[in-house]
């Protein structure tokens, strides 16, 4: 039900900076130590959350489903499947996410799959918190012009409409 007394989302005042965008974050270990360790470094870099930390096949495409995260972190020596193929699911489920294979292979080839599969990059375990929190603001500045799908969605609503 629509409450008629409801107000609108408040508009940034003529002059104010609007509020920067809040990338969501999702990773898939399945060692917790890892997960931990890369959920406390994303953590620390301004304009990144990370909202899920999954370990358990199970979870994994149906989270991600729902929540279609900006960015992921798949490793890529799952035990019950390829985060490669993981992320090919991903890539057709949403192709807007940013996938980031994390592996402790510094193999051409695996970096090769990444390009020709079109993902944003590999990530060599063990992780170095200072190249890590580099490459989220490198990844950030590369996006940054992008705006999220709902944003785009309600840009072309209303280039549509004549108010």
């Amino acid at each position: 039900m629509i409450d008629p007394n409801a107000r609108p989302p408040a508009e940034p005042a003529v002059g104010e900076v609007p509020r920067e965008r809040v990338y969501r974050v999702m990773i898939v270990d399945v060692d917790p130590l890892m997960r931990e360790t890369l959920t406390s470094v994303i953590s620390k870099v301004e304009g990144f959350t990370v909202t899920h930390s999954l370990g358990n096949h199970e979870e994994v495409i149906g989270q991600f489903k729902k929540d279609m995260p900006d960015v992921a972190i798949v490793e890529l020596d799952l035990p019950w499947m390829s985060g490669l193929d993981i992320a090919k699911k991903m890539l057709e489920i949403h192709g807007d996410t940013a996938i980031y294979i994390i592996s402790t292979y510094d193999y051409f080839e695996t970096s090769q799959l990444t390009l020709g599969m079109k993902l944003a990059g590999h990530i060599l375990k063990p992780v170095s918190p200072v190249e890590l929190t580099e490459m989220f603001k490198r990844h950030k500045d590369h996006y940054k012009l992008k705006p999220s799908p709902q944003l785009a969605l309600l840009s072309d609503i209303v280039k549509e409409r004549a108010f």
